[in-house]
């Protein structure tokens, strides 16, 4: 999944985080008109945190099975 530029919906029944992977199911279910940039000192959606430390694991692999 890519990382993109926070974002952060503005409707009251959205869950009061951010998103910034591309592939959040949460963050793509909630339609255009409702997002705002930026996180407004929020948390990050944990779904996001879950795909980026994921990305970030396979990233490291190559180097950890090199010999």
């Amino acid at each position: 999944m890519a990382q993109i530029p926070p974002w952060h919906s503005i409707r009251s029944r959205d869950r009061n985080v951010f998103h910034d992977e591309t592939g959040c199911p949460l963050g793509n279910a909630i339609a255009e008109k409702y997002r705002r940039a930026g996180h407004r000192c929020r948390q990050r959606c944990r779904v996001c945190a879950r795909l980026r430390a994921e990305a970030q694991e396979l990233s490291r692999l190559p180097h950890l099975m090199s010999l």
